[in-house]
């Protein structure tokens, strides 16, 4: 058994390896993110633009950076700033022609606070904005399952039964 929780920690250690490359390196997060499948992008389109989905800044990102991918089109951070200063700036031209009225009314009254500040004041490192292009499908379902398995042994070998599992995972 332990042979089997060693590999799967270090499966999360990978993961951890590659997304940390990620959050303190932009340029190879813009480079992996333009290589993912139209797949993920589809996805991130329907679940981000939904429109019976509560309007948030950062998923209307998201939906836009996915469309626009599927669309042929390279991100860069200068693409990123751009739709967001279209968001700041509420520009609901850009938006109507791809977008439900639903989410285009809702994105037009969406009032930030003063304590809030900017829009994307929390989502000012890349990686937090597009950690979920990454962690889904496979890869998060291989996470969560070695995380459990993981957690279930050492509560075996440890013998604390009565101990209630909890973990965290990338999200």
């Amino acid at each position: 058994m332990l042979f089997i929780m060693e590999n799967q920690f270090q499966y999360i250690v990978n993961v951890s390896k590659r997304y940390s490359n990620y959050s303190n390196n932009p340029e190879l997060l813009y480079q992996d993110l333009n290589l993912l499948s139209d797949e993920v992008f589809e996805d991130i389109f329907k679940e981000y633009g939904d429109p019976d989905k509560e309007f948030k800044p950062v998923n209307l990102l998201r939906a836009e950076i996915a469309r626009l991918k599927l669309e042929g089109e390279s991100i860069d951070s200068e693409r990123v700033e751009a739709i967001k200063g279209m968001i700041r700036n509420k520009e609901k031209e850009y938006f109507t022609k791809n977008y439900s009225t639903k989410l285009i009314e809702t994105f037009v009254e969406y009032k930030t606070t003063k304590d809030k500040g900017d829009f994307f004041t929390a989502w000012n490192v890349p990686w937090r904005i597009f950690h979920t292009f990454f962690y889904r499908g496979k890869e998060k379902e291989t996470v969560k399952l070695y995380l459990s398995q993981i957690a279930e042994q050492l509560r075996k070998d440890l013998e604390v039964f009565d101990y209630e599992i909890h973990f965290v995972d990338f999200n």
